[in-house]
């Protein structure tokens, strides 16, 4: 009898360790899992980011090359679609937000292209100029919230004022 009892601790002994073992490993792994989504949300922001600057520069140079006695910002009644009109010596641009879809198109070209489509970027473009100024004044806000990913990362919105006749822009961003 005392062998099978000792058997019996030594085998819940080592079920013990095992046990202990497995609970370990699995808190490890749930660690090293958060640590792993949390960069992927680092990177996803800065990949944002770098594509709202790209937008914004080429957005920027369409604008200053505009002719600013005809440049116009049109929202629409429901906010759901806005254009932003930028008469030019070379052809007319025209930027389109429909939704969450931006496209750029020119006058002359059936086809529009692409700046993006993302179900957590959204535009608006807001024409706060002076009226019978030279130069125009062009708010371009852009706001990312994260709705596919289930993380709490803030709203982010990146407010930038551009203006007509080579002026100086400001640009910032700011946390809602």
């Amino acid at each position: 009898m005392k062998v099978y009892r000792r058997r019996a601790v030594l085998i819940g002994e080592m079920l013990t360790i095992i046990m202990v073992f497995l609970i370990g490993s699995g808190l490890i792994l749930t660690a090293l899992n958060a640590l792993l989504e949390a960069h992927q949300r680092v990177v996803e922001g800065s990949n944002r980011a770098a594509m709202i600057d790209d937008f914004l520069h080429k957005l920027r140079s369409d604008v200053r090359r505009a002719d600013a006695a005809h440049l116009s910002a049109e929202p629409a009644a429901d906010g759901a679609v806005q254009c932003l009109t930028l008469p030019r010596a070379d052809g007319e641009a025209v930027y389109r937000v429909e939704g969450h879809a931006v496209t750029r198109s020119a006058v002359g070209l059936d086809t529009a292209t692409h700046v993006w489509d993302d179900p957590d970027l959204s535009v608006r473009f807001i024409d706060e100029s002076v009226p019978m100024e030279a130069r125009r004044l062009v708010r371009v806000i852009v706001t990312w919230k994260p709705t596919r990913t289930h993380d709490t990362a803030p709203t982010r919105t990146f407010d930038a004022a551009i203006r007509t006749a080579g002026q100086q822009s400001g640009e910032g961003e700011r946390h809602d």
